[in-house]
């Protein structure tokens, strides 16, 4: 307990230092040498939901409309979504091997946990009110265990 008050109170002295000298902008070649070191770290915890594990008589679905050519909306609708991911993405700015310009990478998820993840069915219809008989749609998805990932998705612009 010592310990952790001790470095609570450490940690508002450089704190309270660094905001005393103020902050102030930075030009484009300093701001070229500012470093994240690991990025950025996002963790997600999603629960969607969960109530309609447990409750048969929960109806909840998403829609997704698109107008076509002809003018007319025709739309996907995916009925009681629902489960729970635990996942995470690390997001850093890397400069290319090739002297281009840096690039944005995001790190894909190295482990994503599922747990009755998934939807009772899909389908697309043209109107999004319409109950359709599951034996009519194109069917449902559930998920449960753990994914891994290796790798980044890179981005850049020219």
């Amino acid at each position: 307990m010592y310990k952790k008050l001790l470095s609570f109170v450490a940690g508002l002295c450089v704190s309270a230092g660094a905001l005393a000298q103020g902050l102030r902008p930075l030009d484009d070649g300093e701001l070229s040498k500012v470093s994240g070191k690991d990025g950025i770290g996002i963790m997600m915890d999603l629960q969607l939901n969960m109530t309609s594990l447990t409750d048969t008589s929960a109806n909840s679905h998403v829609a997704l409309g698109f107008k076509g050519e002809d003018g007319k909306t025709n739309y996907i609708v995916v009925k009681n979504p629902r489960g729970a991911l635990f996942t995470s993405i690390g997001i850093d700015v890397k400069k290319r091997t090739d002297g281009g310009p840096d690039y944005v990478a995001v790190k894909l998820p190295s482990d994503s946990i599922f747990s009755n993840f998934g939807f009772e069915s899909i389908n697309a219809q043209p109107d999004p009110t319409t109950v359709v008989p599951f034996n009519q749609t194109l069917g449902g998805l559930k998920i449960d265990g753990k994914m891994s990932m290796t790798g980044e998705l890179r981005l850049w612009s020219h």
